[in-house]
């Protein structure tokens, strides 16, 4: 009888470590952001699927995502060496690419590892097809830990469940078939600030001395420099999901510098900051030095000497000025002198650059640009232009968007405007109460994505994943005023049986009434209107209307006309610079608008003359032979005039015009600003009564 009893509480013993092991190690929050996750997951391929996948072929973006697939099935054929010279666009002098690397190595080795190493070209379609659904879902999960480290677990949880719903560019951009960078560019980059933030707050009020590298100090080191490389080797990542993203470096770097003289100011060491500097940076490094080429001179845009002097050479920067700090505290120089010092090393560079290497100048000059609007035909592209009153509070969560149930005041507490109110609370918390680094680095980088969402409106994909966490600050603080945040501690300790029950309710009715209204008015202006407004606008996937007519037609095209005599599955090496492709006499131009020139490569196997790079458009106040003149022209004599301008070894540029309806009744304006015009020259008012 006694060894029976003994059994018994042996067996709840295993039972009760299992479920305090688990209780323990997995947070509630840990189902949570996994369900959010699979919410993200069906919004962004689920619902998508069947607008996807019909009529026999992959349904994809018909601009760069085709593009992309064009690298992915070329990579494949040549692997692992991919295209960084295309010959199968802009007529008749070839382009190099500027798209990173990342994105079509990852479709490419999923496509090899799930078909076994010979995938088949449907299978590669399918994965790419699948891939911005994928990576868009997992958005949620770097999120979640900056909305923690930066707040706390609820921030980041709110914040979460908001960037899986909210509609707009974020979603329009990482969904099944929209197989362009987008969804990986904004994945890395918040990868990337994640781990840096953590680096950033796991050295804040820590004794860490640079002599703990010259002690070999390790153990103690060791959790700061492993979160540094990991935010190093994202960066590297994100650079190679996209050339340009040298410009998140020059965030950090106003953060970096900032902090630098905070800390000086105040009589505190740099030297935990110095390390997670330097590691960060240096550990980019060697992920994008393998794809510089010195063609590309420091060019912002291409893998370039430009990438070496924000990696390297800011990594080299920071410690020097790291050392500065600890040298001048060592000396008991005035601590004004320090930034001035900084601010005078800035001028000499700029000046030293803008007179010696005027290369490095003018990519400054142009990171610049990134804040302007666009002008003339620019503004035409509409990724490109300046944002609108509704594609702001679209792409903002605006709640009239939620079947216009909504009365026109909600506007003031759409997100966007919440977003705002959140960073200017965030600077006085900063300014007034505690300055504390990881919010300031999190403060920056939401000013800088908005003030470029100023320009162009492209930004607010990556703007979106800023307006879910400042809003969910926002939300969890009105929520903490309502009483929510003691609530779930008060009902822990007061119930334990029925009666408690009740009287936990009834004991402060007026509180609870209060937390309740608050929850509601938070889902129903935040969570309802974005879900809905999400399902309902990636049901039809990211395909035109007249996608289908396009495929079918350069079907036909590729297989009724001549072959350019070319191999479309070759990679051809760039031309020595100053110098363009030099096509066989069997090759020739494509004509059509530069917007389906990426179909034409992909669907036709053609060259068109003028490419989603905005290449071969032509125009300007110069009148420039290229897309434009062509299809503005006035005269087939002048029309015929613009492609021989175009050709070359005394033959026309294109041999096939291709056009459709569209460009007749929709863009003819647009073509002719790019040409110079005035839009309203192809346009005809008229007004017709009953």
């Amino acid at each position: 009888m006694t060894d029976k009893i003994n059994d018994v509480p042996d067996s709840n013993l295993r039972g009760s470590y299992i479920i305090n092991f688990l209780y323990n190690k997995i947070s509630i929050y840990t189902p949570l952001i996994l369900f959010i996750f699979g919410i993200s997951l069906y919004i962004r391929t689920v619902l998508p699927y069947d607008a996807v996948f019909r009529g026999g072929i992959v349904g994809f973006a018909a601009d760069d995502a085709v593009f992309h697939m064009r690298l992915v099935e070329n990579l494949l054929h040549n692997f692992p060496h991919r295209i960084w010279y295309e010959v199968f666009t802009l007529y008749p002098t070839g382009q190099t690419l500027h798209f990173g690397p990342l994105w079509t190595y990852m479709i490419a080795i999923t496509s090899l590892i799930l078909g076994a190493g010979s995938p088949t070209l449907e299978l590669t379609r399918t994965v790419g097809a699948y891939f911005p659904g994928i990576i868009g879902a997992l958005i949620v999960f770097p999120i979640y830990f900056i909305g923690r480290d930066v707040f706390d677990k609820r921030v980041g949880l709110l914040a979460a469940f908001m960037v899986a719903v909210m509609p707009g560019q974020i979603l329009s951009r990482s969904i099944m078939g929209f197989s362009d960078h987008h969804a990986g560019e904004v994945f890395f980059s918040a990868l990337f600030l994640m781990f840096f933030i953590m680096a950033v707050k796991s050295v804040k009020g820590k004794d860490i001395s640079l002599n703990d590298i010259q002690n070999k100090n390790w153990n103690k080191l060791k959790p700061h420099v492993i979160i540094s490389i990991f935010a190093g080797i994202t960066f590297g990542l994100y650079m190679l999901q996209w050339s340009s993203g040298v410009f998140f470096g020059g965030i950090v770097a106003i953060f970096i510098v900032l902090q630098y003289i905070i800390d000086h100011m105040r009589g505190r060491s740099v030297e935990g900051l110095c390390m997670v500097s330097f590691i960060t940076f240096l550990s980019a490094f060697p992920l994008v030095v393998f794809f510089v080429d010195p063609l590309n001179r420091f060019s912002a845009g291409r893998y370039s000497y430009l990438h070496i002097l924000i990696t390297l050479g800011s990594a080299i920067f920071f410690l020097a000025l790291g050392l500065l700090s600890i040298k001048m505290r060592e000396k008991n120089i005035d601590k004004i002198y320090y930034p001035l010092t900084i601010a005078g090393i800035y001028a000499l560079g700029l000046i030293i650059a803008k007179l010696f290497v005027p290369q490095i100048f003018s990519s400054f000059q142009r990171f610049f640009s990134i804040f302007q609007p666009h002008t003339g035909g620019g503004l035409t592209i509409a990724e490109a232009s300046p944002p609108t009153h509704q594609m702001i509070f679209g792409y903002a969560s605006y709640p009239n968007n939620f079947g216009g149930s909504y009365p026109g005041i909600f506007e003031f507490v759409s997100t966007y405007y919440i977003a705002l109110l959140a960073m200017v609370a965030i600077g006085a918390l900063l300014i007034f109460r505690k300055w504390e680094p990881e919010k300031a680095m999190f403060l920056i980088w939401c000013i800088t994505m908005f003030a470029l969402t100023t320009a162009q409106n492209r930004w607010f994909y990556y703007y979106s994943v800023n307006v879910a966490i400042l809003s969910a600050f926002i939300g969890i603080g009105i929520l903490d005023i309502a009483g929510l945040k003691d609530i779930s501690s008060r009902f822990r300790t007061l119930v334990s049986t029925p009666r408690s029950l009740q009287e936990f309710f009834t004991s402060d009715l007026p509180r609870h009434l209060l937390t309740a209204l608050v929850v509601a008015i938070v889902i129903m202006v935040v969570f309802l209107p974005n879900f809905t407004i999400a399902s309902r606008s990636t049901a039809d996937g990211t395909i035109g209307s007249d996608y289908y007519l396009w495929h079918e037609s350069l079907t036909w095209m590729r297989y009724n006309t001549p072959d350019p005599g070319l191999d479309f599955d070759a990679i051809y090496d760039r031309p020595p610079a100053g110098e363009t492709f030099q096509y066989p006499d069997t090759a020739y131009g494509v004509m059509s608008w530069w917007d389906y020139g990426h179909v034409i490569t992909y669907f036709g196997h053609r060259i068109p003359n003028a490419n989603p790079f905005q290449a071969g458009i032509g125009g300007g106040t110069n009148h420039a032979p290229g897309a434009s003149t062509f299809f503005t022209a006035q005269s087939e004599e002048a029309a015929g005039e613009v492609l021989w301008n175009l050709g070359v070894n005394n033959k026309s540029g294109s041999r096939y015009i291709i056009s459709n309806a569209y460009m007749a009744y929709a863009i003819l304006d647009v073509m002719g600003i790019w040409d110079g015009h005035d839009w309203t020259d192809y346009r005809t008012w008229a007004v017709i009564s009953g």
